[in-house]
């Protein structure tokens, strides 16, 4: 094991120490139920995914959080083990979860509690759930590409989750006539834990993002085509600038984009040549383009229908919680921040009338 990371005895410590704290806080903030997702798969490189499950009418997001930031505070190689905090999802949307995010229900480990799952069945509710995961990873790989400070950990990560989208897309469509270049470092690197710091010194970081973009849009391309031949016409979209955040553009949409641009001007960052679908299907998703403007494949129109009420509930949900549109969801999106915010508010206030 590489030196100064952690072991497998260390995931599991934590994960034992993690339900003694969830089991010890006050009642009103202690969630009905926790589990792991994933597993550790590259020990001294994987990260620990749980979700925590609470009532619906929960609203102590907030406060839980404090005390899980706290406890985090003293878990030794927190970088690692606790890459992100916790899911957050209430008991209605939890039951639901294999129907719009990628987690089999059978993989879960329970630390505690009990729930019945609806099974996983890949189709074209994770199509539009990779396509969204897969536009917000390209945005973030994008920007990463800038940060002279971004860690090699941070680097894998953000690779290694480009697995899972592989994974869901070959249930679609064959992707063995692809060839990926990042991605393949990436897992060499996890998986020879003892030489790390060699190939961490000789691999340079902007030179993997790179091959991490190139990877990423061409994920993104492939769930855009499968999405493409089941989108048979738009009307009444809008292909101007759309914003990502206050401070990122997504611009000049193409329908075959071959690769992505990044360009800055004053304050703001440009990505252009997304494909085309990203921008219908976001504006069909939050509700600004209806559906009756379009003709295409009837599980294509249920599916973002069913979508749309996940992020309704889900947003309203952390609101309550967290004051914002996000909080702790397991849902991507095709926007963050305050721009996030106030898609989501349209799309409840639609479908409350």
């Amino acid at each position: 094991m590489t030196r100064g990371r952690p072991e497998i005895s260390d995931y599991e410590k934590t994960k034992s120490l993690f339900k003694e704290f969830l089991l010890s806080l006050p009642d009103e903030l202690r969630p009905i139920a926790a589990f792991q997702h994933g597993y550790v798969g590259s020990p001294g490189f994987s990260d620990l995914d749980f979700f925590l499950v609470v009532e619906d009418d929960y609203i102590f997001g907030n406060e839980l959080f404090e005390y899980i930031k706290k406890f985090v505070e003293l878990v030794p190689h927190k970088e690692i083990l606790f890459a992100h905090l916790p899911y957050l999802l209430p008991e209605f949307l939890a039951k639901k979860i294999a129907e719009f995010a990628f987690i089999d229900p059978e993989d879960l480990e329970t630390l505690y509690g009990r729930l019945d799952f609806s099974p996983l069945a890949i189709g074209t509710q994770h199509l539009l759930q990779q396509h969204e995961f897969l536009a917000e990873r390209t945005t973030i790989i994008a920007l990463s590409h800038g940060n002279e400070n971004i860690s090699l950990d941070t680097v894998l990560l953000l690779g290694h989750s480009l697995k899972h989208s592989l994974h869901v897309l070959s249930h679609l469509m064959d992707v063995d006539q692809f060839v990926l270049n990042g991605l393949p470092i990436v897992e060499s690197i996890r998986s020879e834990p003892e030489i790390f710091n060699d190939i961490g010194k000789q691999q340079d970081k902007k030179a993997l993002l790179e091959k991490l973009l190139k990877d990423s849009f061409l994920l993104l391309n492939i769930s855009s085509e499968i999405i493409q031949q089941k989108l048979h016409l738009s009307m009444g979209v809008e292909l101007y600038d759309h914003p990502y955040s206050e401070n990122v553009i997504w611009a000049d949409f193409s329908e075959k984009p071959k690769s992505l641009e990044v360009t800055k001007r004053e304050e703001k960052v440009f990505l252009a040549n997304f494909p085309r679908s990203i921008i219908i299907l976001k504006q069909l998703l939050y509700g600004q383009v209806e559906l009756s403007n379009c003709i295409m494949d009837d599980d294509l129109s249920e599916a973002i229908l069913h979508r749309q009420r996940i992020v309704s509930d889900l947003a309203s949900f952390n609101f309550l919680n967290f004051g914002s549109a996000f909080g702790r969801g397991i849902i991507s999106s095709y926007a963050t921040g305050e721009t996030l915010n106030q898609l989501c508010k349209y799309l409840i206030q639609k479908n409350s009338v």
